[in-house]
């Protein structure tokens, strides 16, 4: 401890040699040491968040973080959030001896604020009052429309393809959508994903199964109810065709028929499956193939050949799948 600096003074009436003190005597302490007087901070600076002017900035949260710059010579700050709405003080604290407090407040409402520093010599004046706004409450979002493909009576539309894009509307609020694929035959959940921000997902599923599926949206508060379950179905598994039937012209054995032009039609019947059809034609004399042909779509082709030769061919019918084998060859000749 240090000494202490008194100042007295006295008011009264001496008489004689005593003095006799009346009336008020002041004592003033300047401090433990004379040389170090005691000074009240100076108003904190940077306060955030908000503006000057009402209504203010809406914040991201209701969870408002309020901060400002040290103040010298402070030990301690004082601070008040008044809502606007209401005319109540809803944060009121003192000693409080960090810059930062966060204030849990309610949605939707307009705040303002300002703060004091403070030491044992007093607190500064407020900072010039800031004015902000909370969001709107967050509520469920609605549930999502126009899911496709499918419809809600089973087994549902024979899809293109095992890739099934699942598509739906955006949801107003929502942040991610949930939704699964069940398939019926094993009632098994073979997609089954949430968190998905967009809305459209491509499920790679199996050939020839039933499915049924449904979204739901959500976001902060909750998810919605889920869509009304649609139904689908996967072609069959693709395989490769059959080799096609009654080619022609020509024979089986060398060599051949002679036909009646140069100008050759071949033919054949159609296979179950096929997207399209591979042949070739094969000069026998020089054993060279004078026709190959890969994704014709049609079941004949034309072609004009060399004049008095001899000619082998055959044809094979494709898919996604593959290609069947080919014909037995035939040969022809031409005039």
């Amino acid at each position: 401890m240090g000494d202490y600096q008194v100042d007295l003074s006295a008011v009264g009436d001496f008489t004689g040699g005593t003095a006799s003190v009346q009336g008020l005597v002041p004592l003033r302490i300047i401090s433990e040491d004379a040389s170090v007087p005691l000074v009240i901070p100076p108003t904190p600076g940077s306060p955030n968040p908000g503006s000057t002017s009402s209504p203010g900035p809406t914040q991201s949260s209701n969870n408002v973080t309020l901060s400002w710059s040290a103040s010298a010579g402070a030990t301690s700050y004082s601070f008040g959030v008044w809502d606007m709405g209401t005319n109540t003080l809803v944060v009121d604290v003192t000693n409080h001896t960090s810059t930062s407090y966060t204030a849990n407040l309610s949605s939707g409402r307009q705040y303002r604020w300002n703060v004091s520093a403070c030491n044992s010599a007093g607190c500064s004046s407020y900072t010039t009052q800031l004015y902000f706004q909370t969001p709107s409450a967050v509520t469920i979002p609605p549930t999502p429309g126009s899911p496709s493909p499918g419809s809600t009576s089973s087994p549902g539309p024979t899809q293109s393809s095992n890739n099934v894009t699942l598509s739906w509307s955006a949801s107003a609020g929502a942040t991610s959508y949930s939704f699964g694929v069940r398939d019926m035959g094993t009632n098994t959940l073979v997609v089954d994903v949430t968190n998905h921000t967009s809305t459209s997902y491509t499920a790679n599923l199996s050939s020839g199964r039933q499915y049924r599926w449904n979204v739901s949206a959500c976001n902060s508060a909750g998810c919605s109810s889920y869509t009304t379950p649609l139904y689908f179905q996967t072609p069959s598994a693709v395989t490769i065709p059959p080799t096609p039937g009654n080619p022609s012209p020509g024979s089986t054995s060398s060599p051949g028929p002679t036909l009646a032009s140069r100008t050759v039609t071949l033919t054949w019947s159609a296979s179950s499956g096929a997207t399209s059809y591979s042949f070739g034609v094969r000069d026998m004399g020089t054993n060279t193939l004078v026709v190959d042909i890969t994704n014709r779509t049609g079941t004949s082709y034309t072609t004009t050949l060399s004049a008095g030769r001899q000619y082998r061919w055959n044809v094979s019918a494709c898919n996604s799948a593959g290609c069947s084998s080919y014909t037995t060859p035939l040969y022809f000749r031409t005039p």
